[in-house]
């Protein structure tokens, strides 16, 4: 038999109370697991803690007609955006590639004349190839007793079928760096400010050790001093030596910073892994403005399958 007697205001207040609270708990806990689902997300984007907390808030869903996730993803969309148009924009930096490679006598002294001429120019042409797009200009200059430029400045746009023979001769490495360095000097002073270059990239590739019989214009010490004042201005210099060329000994001699030399191999598949470290060095600039250690990990990886040591 039902009880309809009426209820006093006391028990009707307590009644909707009750109600309320119950109310209240259950929507708390809805607005607890739902954030958990996105947290996760928002952290790999990097998008930052405010988002994550605004998930984590017990605001709705959708408050005045706005709906807070789709501006949540709205921002994360920005924020990777924005992320690509920075990485894009470093990567179209005006960059000058010098490769200073020795052609004398002793670079084939371990393999064929052929295999190493093929290393060399296959080296170029994967640099070239991995430049392809980006605003790169490149000057490729061999030397022995005397030097040759191979192409000077030149787009990558427009470089095709650059041949380095190794005809052998002696080692005029002083002279050759020393004319190079001066020559892009001049020609850098004279560059539009519209269109400046914002890198340097300067690679020394050489089996030889200190040559002062076959270098008449230049000695060691002059070109330190060159190099030295280069780098202030901000040009970046390597060195990659075989032979009896220990580079990172060598390099504070020549004005070069030890960490930005290496020894590579020069037996057969060494000299190829020169030209993916300067790629990898030119790619760290642009993304970074400096270089880390791991550049030469191939070239050293390399020298250790191939010899079993090395500096």
């Amino acid at each position: 038999m039902e009880n309809n007697k009426p209820l006093s205001a006391l028990e009707k207040l307590r009644a909707a109370q009750k109600g309320n609270s119950a109310s209240q708990g259950n929507q708390a806990s809805a607005n607890n697991k739902q954030p958990k689902q996105t947290s996760t997300a928002l952290a790999s984007f990097g998008v930052g803690s405010k988002l994550a907390e605004l998930q984590r808030s017990t605001v709705p869903t959708n408050v005045a007609g706005v709906n807070v996730e789709d501006k949540i993803h709205s921002k994360i969309n920005s924020e990777a955006t924005k992320k690509q148009d920075d990485v894009a924009s470093k990567m179209r930096a005006k960059v000058e590639l010098v490769i200073v490679v020795d052609r004398s006598t002793s670079m084939f002294s371990d393999s064929s004349r052929e295999s190493v001429e093929k290393e060399i120019n296959d080296g170029i042409d994967y640099l070239i190839d991995a430049e392809r797009g980006k605003d790169t200009q490149v000057s490729v200059i061999s030397f022995a007793n005397d030097s040759r430029t191979h192409c000077y400045r030149q787009h990558v746009s427009t470089l095709s079928d650059i041949n380095v023979d190794l005809d052998g001769g002696g080692t005029a490495l002083y002279d050759t760096t020393g004319d190079t360095i001066k020559k892009m000097e001049k020609s850098l002073a004279a560059e539009d400010n519209n269109f400046k270059t914002n890198k340097v990239v300067f690679a020394i590739i050489t089996d030889g050790g200190r040559d002062g019989e076959h270098s008449n214009r230049y000695t060691e010490s002059q070109i330190k001093k060159l190099i030295e004042a280069k780098k202030l201005d901000g040009w970046e210099f390597i060195l990659l030596g075989a032979g009896t060329t220990r580079a990172k000994d060598w390099a504070p001699d020549l004005g070069v910073d030890p960490k930005m030399a290496e020894n590579y191999s020069k037996k057969r598949g060494g000299l190829t892994e020169n030209f993916k470290a300067i790629t990898g060095v030119v790619r760290q600039l642009r993304l970074n403005g400096t270089v880390d250690a791991s550049w030469s990990d191939g070239v050293r990886s390399k020298m250790l399958m191939l010899e079993g040591g090395g500096r």
